[in-house]
């Protein structure tokens, strides 16, 4: 997958995802082989069922594979005419929740900063208020690291009910 996404020169290779036969981690395998070795941005989508997609909520705190998350948010939200919501999360009493938004080509982008002391409930709280799709850079952050021994914290994965898409950075464009 890796080989044929650099000799297409693809900026991102999307893969659907199907549930694990052993374990419950939900980011293994060949999904999890190609996301850490593509070139590119690597996007794997949790399809629930969504028909359409006129909300798309980004959760954000800032990291490489939030930024893939917004890239493929924008490229989503400009073909379809989405609004894209980017939910910046901070620590309680860092400042006051704020939102603002403006225009994207297609569609507009709001962006809303909310405290919270967990950013993975923030986001999960927030698709609970009527998006189509949730685009999630990869990481720690949001409970999504892969890990051979112990515990998944994959929380996010488990309990957003709206179609999701992890997307983590490729390796060209890490630092």
């Amino acid at each position: 997958i890796c080989e044929a996404a650099e000799v297409k020169h693809a900026d991102v290779v999307v893969l659907g995802w199907h549930k694990p036969l052993v374990g419950g981690a939900m980011l293994t395998g060949v999904v999890h082989e190609v996301m850490v070795a593509a070139r590119c941005d690597v996007a794997v989508l949790f399809d629930r069922g969504f028909d359409r997609i006129a909300g798309i909520l980004v959760p954000f705190l800032g990291t490489d594979h939030d930024r893939a998350a917004l890239r493929m948010a924008k490229r989503i939200a400009e073909n379809v005419g989405a609004r894209v919501t980017v939910l910046h999360v901070i620590a309680p009493n860092a400042a006051s929740g704020s939102e603002t938004r403006e225009e994207l080509e297609g569609g507009a982008v709001v962006f809303k900063t909310v405290e919270h002391a967990t950013p993975v409930e923030a986001a999960i709280d927030e698709s609970r208020r009527g998006y189509d799709l949730v685009i999630v850079g990869a990481g720690r952050q949001w409970g999504l690291e892969h890990r051979t021994f112990g515990p998944r914290a994959e929380t996010i994965l488990a309990r957003t009910a709206v179609s999701l898409v992890v997307v983590r950075q490729g390796v060209v464009q890490r630092r």
